[in-house]
């Protein structure tokens, strides 16, 4: 009776295990793949047609170039080479948020200001060494009508974090053109469309 509560037991983990490995690879393939949608044609019939987006990265947001495990500040960013990093972080934000809004088409045609509040991806220490490294992303945005520029609703915010890769997986993905920034821009880009397209 004993052996087979064990084996019972031991073929419920496995099963377990199965399924969140499947889970793990179906996310990454949809991140990866550089679909804004996920391949989802819902996702095209939500409620809005984003004429433009507009992003702003205050000043104030402090920025970190200390090669920590999780240095504290509004932005750290290693992935472009040292410069502004105001300015590179909108570049990548301007560019993953269009990507996100251009399959969508909706009755109502608005303009998507965001104005971020964090951009925390990885400094290359974590990303060599620590398995529990993420990215984090955050913004506050606000629709406004494309026509009138009275608000469409309440204004949101983005809340998003997503594991990064480490070690040989971080390299092995770098070698594949699956860089740090590809893979910010695709989550932001599927994940706001998908927040976005639930309003």
């Amino acid at each position: 009776m004993r052996l087979f509560r064990i084996l019972a037991s031991l073929l419920a983990l496995a099963a377990l295990s199965a399924c969140m490995g499947s889970t793990e690879r179906s996310y990454e393939e949809a991140v990866v793949t550089g679909s804004a949608t996920g391949g989802d044609p819902a996702l095209a019939k939500g409620p809005y047609t984003v004429r433009s987006a507009n992003v702003t990265v205050p000043e104030s947001l402090t920025v970190s170039e200390k090669n920590e495990i999780k240095p504290r500040a509004d932005i750290v960013w290693h992935g472009d080479p040292a410069g502004d990093r105001h300015a590179q972080v909108d570049a990548i934000m301007t560019a993953a948020l269009k990507q996100g809004v251009s399959a969508m088409r909706g009755p109502k045609s608005v303009v998507l200001d965001v104005t971020m509040t964090r951009f925390h991806a990885v400094t290359p220490r974590t990303r060599e060494r620590n398995p529990l490294g993420a990215h984090e992303i955050g913004f506050a945005y606000q629709l406004s009508d494309a026509r009138t520029g009275e608000p469409v609703g309440p204004g949101g915010t983005f809340d998003g974090a997503f594991k990064s890769y480490y070690g040989a997986a971080a390299r092995a993905a770098e070698a594949r053109g699956v860089s740090q920034k590809v893979r910010i821009t695709n989550y932001v880009a599927q994940t706001f469309a998908e927040q976005l397209a639930a309003r």
